[in-house]
């Protein structure tokens, strides 16, 4: 995607509010730590409404984006207006793991501001027309970035593997059309299952993956059991030589380290799961091993 300057310029604003943001944030973080000491009156800046106001208006970012990039906005002012208020109400400092919380909701949405900036600038391949998911290009982009902030601060994040079962069959026997939709609808149950921070991504016609942030292999697997509810709730389907069938995912979830080498570590989760063979809908926990030990139980098959 080429921008005109105006575009260009619109996206450039983000900077702007990136340092109000931050500015407002730091006087949060004085208000809730030091109370008898901060200023009293924080105002949030109106850079971010004024930037997503015109965005709606001209239409020059994707809807999606805008979407995604309002939840994560929604949850961090409304963490700073919860905190603030039960310092007032108690006149205690919070405990870590609710400001940890709180700060992360502000790096998340920090980073995607900046990503925003970055995508739009280097071309528009980050969102997927179809689904309205990242790319696959911009997986490997951002997966670096979660795997740096993992050996910096030892924050912990999974990644899940999903894959359409059945994919051959229905891939053959349904046209086009239908084809896309089946895709669109599940694109749209991952959104649903995600945190505001999370990203989810659409890898080649019958896998995706999920980057659950935050989190380790028991958040994980929780997020992908709510994904199943979702779609089974759903009830998402398709015909196919006039019968229904089911549309269901079935995925591997795994916590990477930062030496992991991600590539590999797709095609051993792809693997893990064709153990799984025709059990639709199966979520597995990634078995970690040694390359040789790999090589030795993929040998005795």
């Amino acid at each position: 995607m080429t921008l005109d300057y105006d575009q260009e310029a619109h996206v450039k604003d983000l900077e702007t509010v990136v340092d109000e943001y931050t500015d407002w944030f730091m006087h949060v973080t004085r208000r809730i730590f030091y109370p008898a000491d901060a200023i009293k009156e924080i105002s949030r800046p109106d850079s971010y409404s004024k930037w997503m106001r015109i965005s709606e208006i001209k239409k020059a970012i994707e809807g999606e984006v805008l979407a995604g990039l309002d939840r994560l906005h929604d949850d961090l002012v409304r963490g700073t207006e919860i905190m603030m208020a039960q310092v007032q109400r108690t006149q205690k400092n919070p405990n870590y793991k609710d400001y940890d919380q709180l700060a992360t909701f502000f790096e998340e949405f920090v980073i995607a501001l900046r990503r925003l900036g970055r995508d739009y600038q280097v071309g528009g391949t980050e969102i997927d027309v179809l689904t309205g998911l990242r790319t696959r290009e911009m997986f490997f982009k951002d997966i670096r970035r979660e795997t740096d902030r993992l050996a910096r601060q030892g924050k912990p994040f999974c990644i899940a593997f999903a894959r359409i079962d059945n994919h051959a069959a229905m891939r053959k026997n349904i046209i086009t059309h239908e084809y896309d939709g089946c895709l669109q609808v599940i694109a749209k149950s991952i959104k649903k299952c995600l945190r505001s921070f999370d990203d989810a991504y659409r890898m080649d016609n019958d896998t995706f993956v999920l980057a659950l942030k935050q989190t380790g292999v028991s958040g994980g697997m929780k997020a992908l059991y709510r994904l199943k509810e979702i779609m089974q709730k759903d009830k998402l389907a398709y015909n196919m030589e006039g019968r229904d069938c089911s549309l269901t995912l079935s995925s591997c979830i795994s916590e990477p380290v930062p030496e992991d080498d991600i590539r590999q570590l797709l095609q051993n989760m792809e693997k893990d799961l064709d153990k799984h063979g025709t059990q639709a809908g199966a979520i597995v926990e990634y078995q970690e091993m040694s390359p040789l030990q790999r090589f030795i139980t993929e040998g005795q098959k």
